[in-house]
């Protein structure tokens, strides 16, 4: 199925039912996990809580709570690799930022976090149908080229799929399903076989994630919020 234009405020209606929604504290704590992420490194809880100016004793306990268990993901060593759709270690969909390496959990991370980082990328994946190389380069702007020219994104809405209570599975549940494909004709094919998955353009691909940048984040992130509000400083 490809969803009309005219339901893509439903679609966005239903995400911010089902997706974890953060206050401004957890906002700031997972805006600056994806500002150290993108260094490309693993990042250890006591840099990051470092890094806010806030013991790691007050951080630990806000990482395990309800709101972040889905969007952590840590290594055998207990560092973080991943949050909320961003990973340094390898994944399909890769995402180079000022030539590191990086990775998203899904295809529509890889549309979101350049607005998030304020950050120019490039993503590189593989058709799953057709198996064709997909090449994109966005900034946080927007999409600047796109290789091929009829690339859809493929997306999921289920309880099942948002409401993950643990990264793996998030990833199993939701991510997997959300891919690039290089026509519409081979989105309409993939999406056939699995059921309640559905085509989205890449424009509304996008302009469904700068919605949900402004839910999620819209009360720390300084691209958002209004001038002269608040401290960077989180109060964990």
């Amino acid at each position: 199925m490809e969803i009309r234009v005219t339901s893509l405020q439903r679609v966005f209606s239903q995400l911010t039912v089902l997706l974890p929604m953060l206050n401004e504290n957890e906002q700031r704590i997972g805006l600056e996990l994806y500002r150290q992420l993108s260094y490309g490194k693993p990042v250890p809880p006591t840099q990051l809580a470092q890094s806010l100016g806030v013991p790691t004793r007050r951080l630990e306990p806000c990482l395990a709570s309800s709101a972040f268990q889905s969007l952590v993901y840590y290594d055998d060593a207990g560092l973080i690799v991943g949050f909320g759709g961003l990973a340094v270690v390898p994944m399909k969909h890769r995402f180079t930022v000022g030539g590191i390496d990086l990775y998203t959990w899904c295809a529509w991370d890889a549309l979101f976090l350049p607005e998030l980082l304020e950050c120019a990328a490039t993503i590189a994946s593989t058709c799953p149908q057709t198996e064709r190389e997909i090449r994109i380069e966005i900034d946080s702007e927007g999409i600047r080229s796109l290789s091929p020219s009829g690339t859809t994104l493929s997306f999921v809405l289920s309880d099942t799929a948002l409401t993950a209570q643990s990264t793996a599975e998030t990833i199993d549940s939701f991510c997997r399903h959300v891919v690039f494909l290089a026509s519409r004709d081979a989105g309409i094919s993939w999406t056939a076989r699995r059921q309640g998955t559905f085509l989205l353009t890449l424009e509304d691909g996008l302009r469904l994630a700068r919605w949900n940048n402004r839910a999620r984040f819209g009360l720390a992130h300084p691209r958002f919020r209004r001038a002269g509000r608040g401290s960077s400083r989180a109060s964990v």
